[in-house]
C-alpha cells in the first residue's frame, strides 16, 4: 500500500491509496491525522499560541503604516494596495476617516471590485448606520462579483445586522406605546 502525506491547513493528513494488486483492498481510503513534529509523542497535544502574540503591537502597526505609505508613493493608483491599506486602517487602526478615504480611492482605481465595494459598504454601515447608502454599495458589489464568497458573506452579515436593528427599533416603538 502506498501512503502520501498531504497538508490541509496546519494538520498534515496521511492518506493511503489502494493499489489494485494489493491484497488489502477496501471500499474507501483511510485518512488519519498524524503529527509532523518529530519531537512529539503520540497523543500529546501541541499547545496553542496565546492570544497576546496574535495582537499586532503598536510599533509593528507603525511599521505597517509606513510600509503602506511608502508603497503607495511609488504606486498611488494600485487598487489592491489602496484596499488593503484601507482595510488595515479600518480594522486594525480604527481610523475610519482615513479608511473611508482609501476605500474611496480603491473604488476609483477599480470600480468593478466587489470586495472593496463591500468593505466600503461595511464601513458606511458601521460608522454612519446609513442603511440605504450601505445597501447601494452592497448591491453594486453583488452585481460586480455575484460568485465571490467574501462579497456574499459580507452582504449576508450586513443584512443580518440591519434586520436586527430594525427589529430592535420596532420593539422600542411597540414598548413605548403601551
Amino acid at each position: 500500500m502506498e501512503a502520501v502525506l498531504l497538508r490541509t491547513g496546519s494538520v498534515p493528513v496521511q492518506q493511503h491509496f489502494i493499489v489494485p494488486s494489493s491484497p488489502r483492498v477496501s471500499a474507501s481510503p483511510r485518512i488519519s491525522l498524524v503529527n509532523s513534529r518529530s519531537d512529539s509523542t503520540p497523543g500529546k497535544r501541541t499547545p496553542r499560541v496565546s492570544s497576546e502574540s496574535n495582537v499586532i503591537r503598536s510599533d509593528t502597526k507603525s511599521k505597517i503604516c509606513a510600509y503602506y505609505r511608502e508603497m503607495l508613493k511609488s504606486n498611488p493608483n494600485n487598487a489592491l494596495l489602496l484596499r488593503n491599506y484601507a482595510k488595515f486602517l479600518h480594522e486594525d487602526e480604527g481610523d475610519m476617516v482615513k479608511a473611508e478615504e482609501y476605500y474611496g480611492r480603491a473604488i476609483l482605481a477599480s470600480p468593478g471590485d466587489g470586495e472593496v465595494l463591500c468593505l466600503y459598504g461595511k464601513l458606511i454601515w458601521e460608522t454612519q448606520r446609513d442603511e440605504d447608502r450601505a445597501q447601494s454599495y452592497f448591491d453594486q458589489a453583488i452585481l460586480a462579483s455575484p460568485n465571490d464568497c467574501t462579497v456574499l458573506g459580507l452582504y449576508a452579515q450586513f443584512m443580518w445586522e440591519a434586520e436586527e436593528e430594525e427589529e430592535e427599533e420596532e420593539e422600542k416603538e411597540d414598548g413605548g406605546d403601551g
